[in-house]
């Protein structure tokens, strides 16, 4: 009797979990068919409709709100009336909506209509990068359009490895995951994708990254930004460090609708004669500071929303102190791992 009844027990969570996994791919099917038809949509109608839904989702989310402008607040103190506070963080909220938007229209952007809804500046920076053979590194953040910026490269270039943390859900997770490689782009997990990163640098090919969120004290260094203490990662100094890639900060600046530039700054090269640590620190600021002169330029398409300095310092410690401590526990954790 007890058999039966396990046997039982264990068809009946068999069936469940079928029937789980079929619901969960007719879901995700389902969301992906309206998503892909909201990017069918008359652009001037899905911009100003999902304008309008920002709107709505300013006024009704206290809570990011608030946070939005105070980050703004604390980041620019006088530079900025609290009329222009409120504008930005209003933008900051229609750049997220409007970020989405665009993911959605990915497949309508084409390599022959390309230079319709993007141009890019300082695209000699990655051809001389490049042509060093030692693999370039890109560095952006949760900026303007960042969702269409791998998508328009790989039509320009070719397709390239993106570095990204999977969605907590598995469903949103498989939509976006299905534009962010639909021109042939290829996603790594950021979850130990050190040795990933490096073979694929080695080999010479291109590799983008996002670099603006805040990072647990063990995972990062405190670097000015805004002038003030934020703990950032610096996975990518040491990545650039270990395989002597440029890397090149770079941005896609929404200018209207439909219309789009890719910023590429000047590459950073990093310089194997220094003292490893203070390298490190030296491209981590770097690249911190370039991401800080864009939000200056365009402060409604950033991610204000984000708690970008959670993390605190600890007291009674010099900032060199934290800096040398982090850095070599990480490089001894690489060393075990090598």
């Amino acid at each position: 009797l007890r058999y039966g009844i396990y046997q039982y027990i264990s068809f009946t969570n068999f069936i469940f979990v079928i029937n789980f996994s079929v619901m969960k791919k007719i879901l995700q099917k389902t969301v992906l068919y309206i998503v892909r038809f909201i990017g069918l949509l008359p652009s001037t109608l899905v911009y100003y409709l999902f304008s309008f839904f920002a709107y709505i989702t300013f006024i009704v989310d206290k809570k990011h709100r608030i946070r939005a402008m105070e980050n703004i607040r604390s980041a620019f103190r006088n530079e900025m009336s609290e009329k222009e506070i409120k504008k930005s963080a209003y933008e900051s909220f229609r750049n997220m909506f409007l970020t989405f938007v665009e993911m959605c229209r990915i497949p309508r952007i084409k390599k022959k209509n390309l230079h319709k809804f993007i141009r890019f500046e300082n695209l000699e920076y990655f051809e001389e990068a490049y042509k060093r053979g030692k693999g370039v590194l890109f560095c952006t953040g949760h900026f303007g359009s960042w969702e269409i910026m791998p998508h328009c490269f790989a039509l320009w270039h070719k397709p390239l490895h993106i570095v990204a943390r999977p969605l907590d859900s598995d469903i949103l997770d498989g939509i976006v995951s299905y534009f962010r490689t639909y021109s042939g782009n290829r996603i790594i997990k950021k979850k130990n994708a050190l040795k990933s990163m490096v073979k694929i640098l080695k080999s010479g090919e291109a590799l983008g990254t996002l670099h603006d969120q805040n990072v647990k004290r063990r995972e990062g260094i405190f670097v000015d930004f805004f002038g003030k203490e934020a703990c950032t990662s610096f996975a990518p100094a040491i990545i650039a460090i270990r395989t002597e890639a440029a890397i090149i900060p770079i941005y896609t600046v929404r200018e209207g609708k439909n219309k789009f530039v890719m910023k590429l700054e000047k590459p950073i090269i990093p310089n194997t004669d220094n003292n490893r640590d203070d390298e490190i620190f030296k491209i981590t600021q770097a690249l911190t500071k370039s991401l800080e002169a864009i939000i200056r330029k365009y402060p409604g398409q950033w991610f204000w929303v984000h708690r970008r300095w959670k993390t605190k310092p600890k007291k009674n410690e010099t900032e060199k102190e934290r800096r040398m401590r982090k850095i070599r526990r990480h490089i001894n954790a690489e060393k075990r791992q090598s």
